[in-house]
């Protein structure tokens, strides 16, 4: 960018929109402190920092104006610390904030054409898709900001122009920021599962939901089956806590017929953005064996009472035949007493009757 007229300061106004412009003389002087590895090194480049802010004081131009670090200035933090303690103490030039340099009266400039190469443009470009489908994705977050605000500064760091004059380096940062961000989109998916057996005509289809961000998601379940075998009755909302994995059961129906089905599992956010890979689970679908089951667990238990009534009527029964056959033989041993009792006495009289009985003749006599 250049200046259209006078000294300018670091708020600029570019065709209506505000910007900030680092003085690139200060800044070489800056960086260059900033980097020296002797203090013999430091010493000269703090001397030509201030004497440059000493010249532009001495000729009356009172401006905000803006230095920057390179972008490996903490490889010497002491160097930093030292360099910016040195411009506290230096009168004709005060420090000052961010907000006073944004606040100060805007310089009008010009954009200045420039070539850019297809690369860089590709790269701008595929910069500025990944955040905005980031931006879609942080929809699962209670405070989306925990990941859009860091992407975004991530992306204006990428866009200076200080990484013209690498575009090696600027080629492998735009490289690892955009895996960084798809992994971001990819740490939320559904774990691959085995067989399920479905063996009744409503059940739930478990499924498990991993999330590995260090926040709680918020993700919708949503399941599809290849035929009628199933029936899917709703999506199911869960909330993820950060870096663990959570179960989730999908309510399903039998359909037309028993036999093999494929459930193919997608997640979405609550506002529909879909989320990782759709995962396939095979189930078995055999719902007859609800009914099945019930017919046998209902004979098992008619055999278990039927057996149990039955020798509870053949034991009474046993038990009245012995009772009875008691009895009849407690009657037979009274009959055969009263029976010799009652016989004796007759046999008695009848052996003494011929010595008392007397005949006719005698008893004239």
């Amino acid at each position: 960018m250049e200046p259209i007229n006078g000294q300018p300061n670091a708020a600029a106004a570019v065709e209506g929109e505000s910007a900030i412009v680092a003085d690139a003389t200060l800044s070489a002087a800056l960086q260059a402190a900033a980097a020296a590895t002797s203090d013999a090194e430091w010493g000269e480049a703090s001397g030509r920092l201030s004497a440059e802010l000493a010249l532009r004081a001495a000729a009356g131009e009172t401006s905000t104006l803006v230095a920057t670090f390179a972008r490996d200035a903490g490889v010497q933090p002491a160097r930093v610390g030292a360099t910016l303690a040195e411009l506290e103490h230096w009168p004709w030039s005060p420090p000052a904030n961010l907000a006073g340099a944004i606040g100060a009266p805007p310089t009008d400039r010009t954009l200045v054409d420039g070539h850019q190469g297809d690369g860089r443009l590709g790269g701008i470009r595929r910069l500025f898709e990944s955040e905005t489908s980031l931006t879609s994705f942080a929809s699962v977050l209670d405070d989306p900001d925990v990941l859009t605000a860091p992407a975004r500064r991530s992306l204006l760091a990428l866009l200076d122009v200080a990484w013209i004059e690498d575009p090696a380096g600027w080629s492998t940062a735009v490289g690892e920021q955009l895996t960084e961000w798809n992994d971001a989109r990819n740490a939320i998916s559904v774990a691959p599962s085995s067989q399920v057996n479905v063996l009744s005509a409503g059940a739930n289809f478990p499924t498990t939901v991993e999330n590995k961000l260090p926040y709680p998601v918020n993700v919708v379940v949503h399941a599809s089956p290849s035929n009628g075998r199933l029936v899917i009755e709703e999506d199911v909302t869960v909330t993820v806590p950060a870096e663990s994995r959570t179960n989730v059961l999908v309510p399903v129906k039998a359909g037309v017929s028993n036999g093999n089905v494929v459930l193919t599992v997608t997640l979405s956010s609550p506002t529909g953005v879909p989320l990782g890979q759709p995962v396939q689970i095979p189930a078995n679908v055999q719902a007859d064996w609800e009914g099945v089951g019930a017919t046998i667990l209902a004979v098992v238990l008619v055999l278990f009472f039927g057996i149990g009534i039955w020798r509870n009527i053949r034991r009474r029964r046993r038990e009245r035949a012995e009772a009875a056959a008691q009895g009849a033989d407690g009657a037979s041993s009274d009959v055969s007493s009263d029976t010799d009792v009652s016989t004796a006495p007759v046999g008695s009289e009848a052996s003494e009757a011929p010595e008392t009985s007397e005949s006719p003749e005698g008893r004239n006599d």
